[in-house]
């Protein structure tokens, strides 16, 4: 690449399992890529150190999945519940919008659905 700006780029686009960086501005890359499994960095942090002792998981994300997931971790171990708790003031002022994405997403009864509950809670 002709200028690192572009490296950080391809890295983000392409969204691999590793990189390594080995420049004299380390930190200013390092800011700029946010699509990778795993980064090393600095020419002592080679990968094979990655993989089995420096202590990321061996499992990264790959064929451009850095995208979207990170590595095997702790987290991948943790199960999450998430709950909604709405009051009736709240749901009627958030109900006209979902009905309005639901109908966007082609999902008809989503959106009825959501009006119903309006029409329901006025009375």
């Amino acid at each position: 690449m002709d200028d690192i700006k572009d490296s950080i780029l391809l890295v983000n686009t392409f969204a691999p399992e590793h990189v390594s960086i080995m420049t004299k501005v380390n930190d200013e890359i390092l800011d700029g890529l946010k699509n990778v499994g795993v980064i090393f960095l600095g020419s002592y942090s080679h990968h094979v150190l990655g993989d089995y002792i420096a202590g990321p998981s061996h499992t990264m994300p790959t064929g451009g999945t850095a995208s979207f997931s990170s590595g095997l971790g702790v987290d991948t171990f943790i199960k999450f519940v998430p709950y909604v708790n709405i009051d009736k003031d709240e749901a009627l002022e958030l109900s006209h919008s979902a009905s309005i994405i639901g109908k966007a997403e082609l999902m008809e009864g989503h959106s009825n659905s959501a009006l119903e509950r309006i029409n329901k809670q006025k009375d």
